[in-house]
């Protein structure tokens, strides 16, 4: 059984966000087992606007409206076969659609709710990395986000 830790750093300064972003995306380069899906970066700006990027929901906002505009194209074309209205033409927006709302309300990776929790405790100008990786790896992510 492998067990998994959290692991979090956060940065502050002008540079907080580009030195977050750097770091984890160092992360899967450096640590061979880690799921891309175990990488969040918070931010907060010098307005104080908060962005959320995981990189599971990233995944997912690519691969699902491509999923949904196949699937669209092909009910489209059975569609034109029995005589329907619509073709391959009008399926494959209508699918690549409803993937995107499906994306949207899809929630993969670290829960929204927590990375919105976690985010309203950054001051203006920080920047925090979350990871989930193998405890084996554990000592490797912590040198890279230091």
């Amino acid at each position: 059984m492998q067990h998994e830790q959290l692991i979090a750093c956060t940065w502050s300064g002008a540079d907080s966000a580009a030195r977050a972003q750097a770091a984890a995306q160092a992360l899967p380069q450096r640590i061979p087992d880690l799921v891309d899906e175990n990488i969040a970066l918070l931010t907060r700006d010098a307005t104080g606007a908060l962005a959320i990027h995981e990189t599971a929901e990233a995944q997912d906002a690519a691969q699902v409206p491509t999923v949904g505009a196949v699937s669209g194209w092909l009910l489209g074309f059975a569609n034109t076969l029995v005589g329907g209205p619509l073709g391959p033409a009008q399926g494959g927006p209508i699918g690549m659609a409803l993937g995107q709302e499906q994306a949207a309300e899809h929630d993969t990776g670290f829960s929204d709710a927590f990375l919105r929790e976690l985010g309203q405790t950054l001051h203006r100008g920080e920047a925090a990395v979350l990871a989930v990786v193998s405890a084996e790896h554990a000592q490797v992510a912590l040198a890279l986000l230091a």
